[in-house]
């Protein structure tokens, strides 16, 4: 009877338990408080790792929404009419601009022309007026030879006839002429100069000086031009590159949220692995009040327990490995 231990059970029923089974019993009992702390362990794992899941995702598409959003910015933005609208009004100003310039080259040339046309008309006549003043040179000579032919015939006639007052105003009418004919010819040297020398050298100057700043303007516009088709074709190349990059983001942040997602795939099992050792916890429990108040074993046997978990699982990759068969034959993917 000293190995024998008497309990004392609710009904008062005497059971007579041998002290080593007694001891398995209590040994059963302590698989509830293992279980039970093992299953904190599980439910920590699952609320951390789901809270986390969720901000990470929660995360990547806020990220997903930004790309997008600036990918939709940049895209209207550059394609925008007030955008396309100035491009096309900056290139038509350009164009407007060369048009003129030209014009003006052109004008400024045919003034250049005209002006120099006149100057040769001027010389032209400078040289008409010099054949001129030759003829009225000769008409002095000949008033000149009248008045000495005509002091001869003074003299040959005697005094005191009257003609000697004639010969004086034919021969100071002489001189004023060859004073006349000696000051336009002053002027017209002065005037050939002036023609010849100051303004065809200030007009071939002033042609030169406009030519060069014709020309740094007409530059000017076409390296306006070129860097208004430079800056079209970097308009064109940031728009493709910001859709390329948004789509080579857009793969790996799916890819990204697709993982996440499976997280809560492993959240189930875990889940899965507390329900089951609640399941034995709870079968231990049984066998070790039907041992101490010697009743019939449970109803629900390990076999049943793995039997419902099996039931349960939602992944083939969870039935191969509870079957005990190769975990390769899952798919990585799956649709459940």
């Amino acid at each position: 009877m000293s190995n024998v231990v008497q309990l004392d059970p609710p009904d008062n029923r005497l059971h007579r338990i041998h002290p080593q089974t007694m001891a398995l019993v209590e040994e059963m009992k302590s698989y509830a408080g293992f279980v039970e702390i093992m299953q904190h362990h599980l439910s920590n794992v699952c609320t951390e790792t789901q809270s986390a899941a969720e901000d990470i995702l929660g995360q990547a598409l806020d990220i997903e929404g930004s790309v997008t959003s600036l990918v939709r910015h940049v895209s209207d933005t550059m394609q925008s009419d007030a955008l396309m609208d100035a491009s096309d009004t900056l290139q038509l100003s350009v164009s407007t601009g060369r048009s003129v310039i030209a014009d003006l080259i052109r004008n400024h040339s045919e003034t250049q022309a005209e002006i120099r046309h006149s100057l040769s008309t001027v010389r032209a006549l400078s040289h008409r007026m010099r054949a001129h003043l030759d003829e009225i040179e000769d008409i002095r000579r000949y008033t000149d030879l009248l008045a000495i032919n005509a002091r001869i015939r003074i003299a040959s006639l005697g005094s005191n006839t009257g003609l000697d007052v004639i010969a004086e105003e034919i021969r100071a009418l002489a001189t004023q002429t060859g004073s006349l004919a000696n000051n336009l010819n002053v002027e017209l040297t002065e005037m050939d100069r002036l023609v010849g020398e100051d303004l065809l050298n200030k007009v071939s100057s002033q042609k030169h000086s406009d030519d060069a700043k014709a020309k740094a303007l007409q530059d000017s516009f076409e390296k306006l031009s070129s860097h208004m088709a430079l800056l079209n074709q970097f308009q064109a190349e940031l728009i493709g590159q910001v859709q390329q990059r948004g789509e080579e983001m857009r793969t790996p942040l799916n890819t990204l949220c697709g993982s996440i997602q499976f997280q809560d795939v492993a959240r189930q099992q875990l889940e899965q692995v507390s329900r089951a050792l609640s399941m034995i916890s709870d079968h231990f429990v049984s066998l070790s009040n039907a041992i101490i108040h010697d009743d019939a074993p449970p109803d629900s046997s390990i076999a049943n327990c793995l039997a419902s978990i099996l039931e349960n699982y939602v992944m083939e990759q969870q039935r191969a490995a509870h079957r005990g068969e190769a975990a390769a034959t899952a798919p990585k993917i799956e649709l459940f």
